[in-house]
């Protein structure tokens, strides 16, 4: 429920039993979770209305706390297992996802005092690259899924969506 971090540094997701993050002389990294699992976890909690959503609060005081999108590989693994285990269809997922984003603008409400504070933070290219190696390397993406999921490095979340979305048909 709680996340205090103060002299130090915090790196952590963004999850429903964690809503409120309080940064002092120091600095948290949060990953948003995957839209995957967010869409399995609002309808675990049986909230389809936007406006029901549990929203983040972060208060950052003399520190700096950035909020990142998932990785490539990571959103492509999510989607693919919650469609394989019949968790999630794949129209449900292109519905949903359009609901989620429109609702991302109220998920978090932020309090920073000499300090810094970033919400739309993408991986690096660094980051996105050495994650689909890795991921393709143990065997977990294949290739064709890869070189559709590299189009969306450095992009906006609506091609990166869509992106993922190629890669799972790529791969299929």
């Amino acid at each position: 429920m709680l996340q205090v971090c103060i002299f130090g540094s915090y790196e952590g997701r963004l999850r429903a039993n964690k809503r409120f993050f309080f940064t002092l002389f120091g600095a948290a990294e949060l990953r948003r979770s995957t839209l995957a699992r967010r869409i399995l976890t609002e309808r675990a909690q049986d909230r389809a209305v936007p406006h029901n959503r549990q929203r983040y609060i972060v208060i950052t005081l003399f520190g700096s706390t950035e909020i990142k999108a998932p990785t490539l590989a990571e959103e492509f693994l999510d989607l693919q297992e919650a469609v394989r285990s019949g968790a999630l269809s794949l129209d449900a997922w292109d519905q949903l996802t359009a609901d989620l984003a429109r609702s991302d603008e109220d998920m978090v409400f932020s309090l920073t005092l000499f300090g810094g504070f970033e919400e739309t933070g993408l991986p690096n290219e660094d980051e996105e690259v050495d994650s689909l190696a890795l991921q393709r390397h143990l065997g977990n993406i294949g290739e064709n899924a890869v070189q559709v999921l590299q189009m969306g490095v450095g992009q906006d979340d609506a091609h990166r969506r869509a992106v993922v979305r190629q890669a799972i048909a790529a791969s299929a």
